[in-house]
C-alpha cells in the first residue's frame, strides 16, 4: 500500500528556506585571510631606566616575516578567529634607519648592537634556543569597525597570557590593513629586565609594541 506523501505547512517550509538562506549568507560573509609577510611587521621599543639612564640607550627590535591567518566577518566580530607568529631569531635590532624613524637618540656601534641582540636572544630574556617562536591567537573582536579591540592569547617564552589590544582594521582593495599599539610587561612573561651597576642602568619592565599587518584573501 502506498503511504500518503507528507506535506509541510507553508509557513514551516518558508522558515526552513529562510534558515537555509541565512546559513549560506553567513558562510559567504566570513572570509579567510593570510598575512602578507612582506608587508607585515611587529616593532618593539625598549626604554632605558635607572638613575644613570642618560648613559644608556633606548632600543628598537623589529620582527618581520609575520606568518598567520584570520577568519574575519565584520558583521559577526565575536566569531573572529586567527593566529600569527614570528621567529624569535629573525629579530632585527637597532637598525639605524629604524632608530631614526622612531626618533631614538644616539647611535650604537656594531659591537654594541651585537651585544644587545645576544642578550635579548639569550636565556634571561627571549630564550630563543628553547622558544623558537612568539605566537598569538585571536579569540574574538569587539567594537565597531574600524576601531576594534582584540582578545589575544599571547605565548612568549613559553608563558601564555591573555591581552586586550586596540586594533584599527580597514578594508584596502580586496584585503585588510590592521594596526595598533599596546604595552607589554616583560616580567608577566617571566622575563627579568636587564640591569647593571646595581640598577643604575636598566631596561624598563614595560615595552611598547606596534604592529602593522596586511592581510590578503586566502584564495589569492
Amino acid at each position: 500500500m502506498l503511504r500518503p506523501t507528507r506535506v509541510l505547512p507553508a509557513w514551516r517550509t518558508l522558515l526552513l528556506l529562510a534558515a537555509g538562506l541565512s546559513a549560506l549568507a553567513d558562510g559567504a560573509r566570513a572570509a579567510e585571510y593570510l598575512l602578507d609577510a612582506a608587508q607585515s611587521e611587529i616593532a618593539v621599543t625598549v626604554a632605558r631606566a635607572g638613575a644613570l639612564a642618560v648613559l644608556a640607550h633606548d632600543h628598537i627590535i623589529v620582527f618581520g616575516n609575520v606568518q598567520g591567518r584570520l577568519r574575519y566577518d565584520a558583521a559577526r566580530l565575536g566569531d573572529t578567529q586567527g593566529e600569527m607568529s614570528v621567529v624569535v631569531a629573525s629579530a632585527q635590532v637597532d637598525d639605524p634607519a629604524r632608530r631614526a624613524q622612531a626618533k631614538l637618540i644616539g647611535e650604537l656601534g656594531t659591537g654594541n648592537v651585537a651585544s644587545v641582540r645576544e642578550n635579548m636572544l639569550g636565556p634571561g630574556v627571549l630564550d630563543a634556543a628553547r622558544h623558537e617562536r612568539i605566537s598569538a591567537v585571536v579569540t574574538s573582536l569587539v567594537g565597531a569597525p574600524p576601531e576594534l579591540r582584540a582578545e589575544l592569547r599571547l605565548t612568549l617564552r613559553g608563558t601564555v597570557r591573555t591581552l586586550n589590544v586596540p586594533v584599527h582594521v580597514a578594508a584596502e582593495g580586496r584585503g585588510l590593513r590592521a594596526g595598533g599599539e599596546f604595552t607589554l610587561t616583560q616580567s608577566a612573561f617571566g622575563i627579568v629586565p636587564y640591569t647593571t651597576l646595581f640598577g643604575a642602568i636598566a631596561v624598563a619592565d614595560d615595552v611598547q609594541v606596534r604592529f602593522t599587518l596586511w592581510l590578503r584573501p586566502a584564495g589569492g
